[in-house]
């Protein structure tokens, strides 16, 4: 089964610190103002907003694209290899269509680096109008694994403790 891993956890409080970075609120902030779009369709918190949007831990459709010139993969500054600025935009389905109008689509905007796991930081979320056409879009079917928080894991050689995105526990599906 195929995963997309999305880190909401590193910019949730905080916006992208990056100098050249559109997306500079905080996931919290920008979410406060799409509850303004949704209406009463809105959950409270943006975890539970995600939850229902993007159905995770389900089999779902995105829709992925790099709509920046520059689409070469660079080296951030901690060393691994990312392609910034991607755009996410999930499928509609069954339980998006509670919290999300017909007429917006979701889209998220983030950073994909490549690592131990291969997951993208949400630094930006927001609506579009649905009737509005998508280009240079890949489609992708898989099931998205969220972090909104960190979990410590031991390093079993050093007996060392580190911080890393809790994606929750992956359940493979076997037909």
């Amino acid at each position: 089964m195929a995963y997309l891993y999305l880190n909401f956890e590193e910019n949730l409080q905080s916006g992208s610190k990056n100098w050249d970075d559109f997306c500079t609120e905080s996931l919290q902030a920008q979410y406060e103002k799409l509850k303004a779009k949704l209406g009463s369709l809105a959950p409270e918190t943006l975890q539970g907003f995600i939850q229902s949007a993007l159905a995770p831990q389900m089999q779902n459709t995105f829709h992925m694209s790099a709509p920046g010139f520059d689409r070469r993969i660079k080296v951030n500054k901690r060393g691994k290899q990312c392609i910034y600025n991607i755009v996410i935009r999930p499928a509609h389905g069954f339980y998006s269509d509670y919290v999300l109008p017909k007429k917006y689509d979701l889209i998220l905007i983030g950073d994909l680096t490549f690592d131990s796991v291969t997951a993208v930081t949400i630094k930006g979320i927001e609506l579009i109008d649905a009737d509005v056409q998508k280009f240079g879009e890949k489609e992708v079917v898989c099931t998205a694994l969220c972090a909104f928080t960190k979990k410590t894991i031991s390093n079993r050689s050093t007996g060392n403790s580190f911080q890393v995105p809790d994606y929750g526990d992956r359940v493979d599906l076997h037909d």
